[in-house]
C-alpha cells in the first residue's frame, strides 16, 4: 500500500479514511450467549429451508403428474395452456 489507496469496488478509498474509521469503531468481544442464539437460529433456518425445498419438490412432482395425465387423456390444449401458465 505504498500508493496510499486501498482498492475497493470500482474506485479507490483513501487509506487515511479507512484507518480513521477503524480506530473510531471500538472492538466488541463476542458475547457467548448471543453467539449460541445465532447458531440456534441458523439451525432453525436450515431446517425450515429443507422443509420448504421438500414442499417445492412435492408440488413440482404433482404438477408434472397433472401435465402428463392431461397429455395422456388427449386434452392437448389444456396441457399446453397449463404448461404455458406454469412455466
Amino acid at each position: 500500500m505504498k500508493h496510499g489507496h486501498v482498492p475497493i469496488g470500482d474506485g479507490a478509498v483513501d487509506k487515511a479514511a479507512v484507518l480513521i474509521h477503524s480506530k473510531s469503531v471500538p472492538f466488541k468481544p463476542i458475547n457467548p450467549a448471543d453467539y449460541e442464539k445465532v447458531l440456534k437460529e441458523n439451525e432453525q433456518l436450515k431446517e425450515t429451508n429443507g422443509i420448504l425445498i421438500e414442499q417445492i419438490n412435492v408440488n413440482h412432482a404433482l404438477i408434472m403428474i397433472i401435465i402428463v395425465s392431461l397429455l395422456l387423456s388427449n386434452n392437448m390444449s389444456y396441457a399446453c395452456i397449463f404448461i404455458w401458465v406454469y412455466f
